[in-house]
């Protein structure tokens, strides 16, 4: 029997029209993304997939919007790499929270 191949589903909250992509974090289920692509015509959906196929180090063609087209609530499929190996990938992204200095 065949195996099947490595897939994520990803529910991502996507903010089109911002000043740059960036990887924003989580939020509940989701993975939050800033776009500079405008939710015009499919810009956004596919400034997504090239996003998100860079950040996990993917070809553009691994990354798919599934769901979602005109909302900001999207679903996209991610082959090629394990939900687990995907979550890692993107929390190692994130930004380090800064702490301040503790007073003496």
């Amino acid at each position: 029997m065949a195996e099947a191949p490595l897939a994520t589903r990803l529910k991502v909250l996507a903010t089109p029209r911002s000043s740059m992509d960036r990887l924003l974090g989580f939020q509940a289920d989701e993975v939050k993304i800033s776009l500079a692509a405008p939710p015009v015509e499919g810009a956004a959906n596919e400034a997504l997939e090239k996003f998100l196929a860079r950040l996990l180090g993917l070809k553009t063609a691994a990354v798919k919007v599934l769901s979602g087209q005109a909302s900001r609530h999207k679903i996209v499929l991610i082959e090629g790499l394990a939900p687990e190996e995907t979550s890692s990938r993107l929390t190692a992204l994130l930004p380090k929270p800064k702490v301040p200095p503790k007073a003496v």
